[in-house]
């Protein structure tokens, strides 16, 4: 589907932001195909992003987080659990990077609702969750790693990065005609590639992250002594299952498969391209000789070339 935002003509009501609460699902998502994105203005890309928020919250039976636009050119987006505000990046990536980066940063508004009702994902991924995004007294994260490439190999990102790059390719039929689109795929493939070499080959820095900050947690007192004991026997236990490690693997190989499919896709098209223009250029080589051919047996005829979420 492609929407026609109007023309570029400066009156009042293209300044006013439509109401997407009449969109149904299939236009809100429509507006991500570059074609309509380019389209929009900034308030109407929030506007969209905002009734996303919007349904997801009520779905999942929590407040809508704000949306904003982010003034921070590098970076995707963020979310505040304080604030209950996102701020998304609208106009410096990709239609399919800022769906993405909704995807990701709602998912954390969920978390964060999850975590204080004590509801949603099983018990050790909700209080590891719980743990790494706790606050001091005056509001500021304290065990939050951000550094790579724990940063990453934190529960609560690892779900955030599963869940948004799950969603946005569970509709490949929807955009994957698009080139911006494929770009995406192949871009997340990649940085899932490097997260979970990362997760393969640092097992022991994660488990050395998740006991700092499992301790750090309970001498604050912002966990219990049950709850220390039962994070520090999972978190040290070789044959325990991260339920968001084994989805991260799990999505990247389906985002491994997507690229190449959307490659096989491209090369197919860029062989047919190819054989056309060999076609072509046959023919007017074949019509070049008979033509050749024919001058020179007639005298009369002689005078006649779209980056790191936070």
């Amino acid at each position: 589907m492609i929407i026609n935002w109007g023309s570029n003509n400066h009156n009042s009501e293209q300044n006013e932001t439509k109401d997407y609460s009449k969109f149904s699902n299939d236009q809100l998502l429509d507006s991500f195909k570059s074609d309509n994105w380019s389209q929009m203005k900034e308030n109407d890309r929030v506007g969209v992003i905002q009734e996303l928020e919007n349904r997801t919250a009520a779905e999942q039976g929590r407040e809508p987080a704000v949306v904003v636009s982010s003034s921070r050119v590098t970076s995707y987006g963020s979310y505040n659990s304080t604030t209950n505000q996102m701020n998304i990046n609208v106009s410096n990536f990709s239609s399919y990077e800022t769906l993405d980066t909704f995807a990701h940063e709602s998912n954390h508004a969920y978390q964060t609702y999850c975590v204080n009702n004590g509801i949603g994902y099983d018990e050790y991924t909700r209080n590891m969750m719980g743990v790494e995004t706790a606050r001091d007294q005056n509001g500021n994260l304290y065990n939050y790693a951000r550094t790579s490439p724990q940063y990453d190999m934190q529960c609560n990102e690892l779900d955030s990065n599963n869940k948004a790059a799950s969603f946005v390719i569970g509709e490949k039929d929807r955009y994957s005609s698009d080139p911006a689109y494929k770009d995406y795929v192949a871009e997340r493939d990649s940085h899932f590639k490097d997260v979970n070499t990362a997760l393969d080959n640092n097992q022991a820095m994660r488990t050395s992250m998740q006991n700092d900050q499992t301790y750090t947690s309970y001498v604050r007192g912002d966990i219990t002594e049950e709850t220390y004991n039962s994070l520090s026997e999972s978190i040290n236990d070789p044959n325990h299952i991260d339920p968001t490690v084994s989805e991260s693997h799990t999505i990247g190989e389906s985002l491994s498969l997507l690229n190449e499919e959307l490659n096989a896709d491209i090369n197919e098209e860029m062989a047919e391209e190819n054989n056309s223009y060999s076609d072509s250029v046959g023919s007017t080589e074949s019509e070049s000789s008979a033509e050749s051919v024919d001058i020179s047996g007639n005298d009369s005829n002689d005078n006649d070339n779209s980056i790191g979420i936070s």
